[in-house]
């Protein structure tokens, strides 16, 4: 198994599952902070609760799951800033793994089923938005 390295101003990890963060492991490349908070409310996945994605019947001929990869929602999102993380085949597939993160932010549904930070957690700072 190799793992590659690579250096950023500031990286950032997609709105992600609470036990992804936690484990520091994901299927999904990191992305901008201002594009992760962006997803938040733009990617109907993620910001409403009772929304799912796109049936079998619908989905591309070609269109693979990664190894790992599961349709259940969670009830929180976790945004982690890092400056720094590494990619690692593994199960043939490619895993993000992030440096330890500098804040984290949480997000839950509220009764709407809308998003909204959680309680205790602070907005990213807007230094890190740009």
């Amino acid at each position: 198994m190799r793992n590659v390295r690579h250096r950023a101003r500031v990286l950032d990890s997609l709105p992600r599952r609470p036990a992804s963060a936690r484990h520091r492991c994901y299927l999904d490349p990191p992305a901008h902070p201002a594009c992760a908070v962006a997803a938040l409310s733009l990617c109907p996945h993620i910001a409403i609760r009772h929304a799912h994605r796109a049936t079998e019947n619908r989905l591309h001929a070609d269109t693979a799951t990664p190894v790992g990869f599961t349709e259940d929602k969670p009830d929180q999102w976790v945004i982690g800033l890092t400056r720094d993380y590494r990619m690692r085949a593994e199960r043939g597939g490619l895993l993000f793994v992030p440096a330890p993160f500098t804040s984290v932010h949480r997000w839950i549904y509220g009764p709407d089923g809308a998003l909204v930070l959680a309680p205790g957690s602070q907005p990213l700072h807007p230094a890190a938005l740009v």
